[in-house]
């Protein structure tokens, strides 16, 4: 079944100005100060300066370059203070949007592109030696993500009213902080492999008052095939772009972890979020074909079709497999549904 989520695309940026808000937000996130200024809200200059540790007089003059982008307004000066103090543009989350596009692809792909040459002559080491920044991996996919597949991932996850929702690659815990602020009577656990992202992850917890109910376990989450504990009476599970670095090498242990999540909760919604391969929509083939083919290429990984992701999850018990399509060209929601449904 295949159902097409409309996505209202914002207002793009000429290929200059996109190089330009790439530079000022690559060099804001340095500084730490773009997750800050994204917040619809008034920031002081000061608040700025201490949220990142540098002095106001640098901080005032990367701000009014911001300004003078567009990306933010001057606001009047908070109560008390003589310093101006700044907002967000309407401009500052499209620019956030398309910037993360440019910067995963430049950036975060990197090493990959500048050993292009290594990686077709001796892959193997090629993948040893020139790895990727996690870190900036995720917050770049962070980036397209707030536009492009987090809103489709949270409202399917919403609409099921999950009593316990487990993330499997949490990451920074984005996904379940928002969910869990949502439904106040729910619980959450989250489970990742970096210890930096976990960190991240509980911090992000104390900051929004979740208290005992959000879990946060830092493991691999092939270890689940194993241990399934985590996932016991979860009603929702949702993997965002995590399961395709399984195959083809964990192809087995990705048929186990499916499994697992089917056995440990049999009445659990899979909402699995990832990419197919060399998608021909005229709106996704050009950026669908320079993923699958770093994928396929470079990182010795294995995107799975919809009939296949489909006949997959059949075999590990679920039944009603739903597709639908994300913002992010090539992005598919897969919603699998046990057979006690």
């Amino acid at each position: 079944m295949m159902n097409n989520l409309t996505i209202t695309e914002p207002t793009h940026f000429s290929a200059p100005s996109l190089a330009g808000g790439a530079i000022l937000l690559e060099i804001g996130a340095e500084y730490g100060l773009v997750d800050l200024l994204r917040q619809s809200r008034t920031i002081s200059v000061g608040e700025a300066a201490l949220h990142s540790g540098l002095p106001p007089a640098a901080v005032t003059q990367y701000l009014e370059a911001l300004a003078s982008a567009g990306l933010l307004e001057q606001a009047e000066a908070m109560a008390g203070g003589a310093a101006p103090a700044y907002k967000g543009t309407a401009a500052l989350a499209r620019a956030i949007h398309d910037v993360g596009y440019l910067s995963w692809g430049l950036r975060a792909c990197q090493p990959l592109i500048a050993n292009a040459r290594r990686f077709l002559v001796d892959p193997g080491q090629a993948r040893e030696d020139h790895q990727r920044d996690g870190g900036l991996v995720a917050r770049t996919s962070q980036w397209m993500g707030e536009q492009s597949f987090y809103p489709h991932a949270e409202e399917t996850i919403l609409a099921l009213r999950p009593r316990h929702f487990v993330d499997l690659g949490c990451g920074s815990a984005r996904l379940l902080v928002k969910i869990l602020q949502k439904l106040p009577d729910s619980r959450g656990t989250g489970i990742d492999m970096s210890s930096k992202a976990c960190a991240d992850a509980r911090h992000a917890a104390a900051g929004a008052d979740l208290g005992q109910r959000l879990n946060i376990i830092e493991s691999p989450i092939q270890s689940l095939a194993d241990d399934p504990s985590p996932l016991a009476g979860a009603d929702v599970i949702h993997a965002g772009f995590v399961l395709h670095d399984l195959m083809p090498d964990d192809e087995a242990v990705l048929d186990r972890l499916l499994a697992a999540c089917r056995e440990a909760s049999p009445k659990a919604t899979l909402v699995v979020v990832d990419a197919v391969p060399f998608a021909k929509d005229e709106q996704e083939r050009l950026f669908s074909a320079a993923f699958s083919y770093l994928h396929h290429g470079f990182m010795g990984r294995e995107l799975q079709s919809e009939m296949a992701w489909s006949e997959r999850l059949a075999r590990a018990g679920f039944s009603a497999v739903e597709v639908s399509k994300l913002g992010i060209p090539g992005g598919r929601l897969f919603l699998a549904r046990g057979k006690q449904h």
